[in-house]
This record gives structure tokens, sequence and C-alpha cells, in this order.
């Protein structure tokens, strides 16, 4: 999910830095995450965080986004 560029950089040890004329931010909150969290298991916590990371992703890669 990085640019091709800032992966070749940081996978070379160095720093990275780029301007843009603008970006977008996402804040996301699972309503609710207190009570569903200790209502599961650590693994079903996991799973569900992991799939919501996951689609992020998947949307992120379909609109040519990096995060």
């Amino acid at each position: 999910m990085l640019p091709p560029a800032a992966a070749r950089c940081l996978a070379a040890g160095r720093e990275y830095a780029e301007a843009f004329d603008g970006v977008t931010i996402l804040f996301a909150d699972i309503c609710s995450y207190t009570t569903i969290s200790s209502e599961l298991t650590p693994r079903q916590v996991v799973a569900l965080l992991s799939g919501l990371y996951d689609r992020f992703d998947k949307l992120c890669e379909k609109h040519g986004m990096y995060k």
C-alpha cells in the first residue's frame, strides 16, 4: 500500500518524503468496540480487525490510493 518509490527507499533503509497538493485522511470508529471486544476472544478480535484492515486495503488498491 506504499508508493513504489517510497517502498524502495524504505527497503534500502533511506528516508522518503514527498509533497502532495491534496490528501485525504480516514478516521474510522468501530461503534461499541469496547463492548464487542470484551465479548469476543482475543483471536476473534484479531480476526475482526484483520478483516476490516483487509477491506480498507482492497478499497485503496481498487481506487489507486496509498496509505
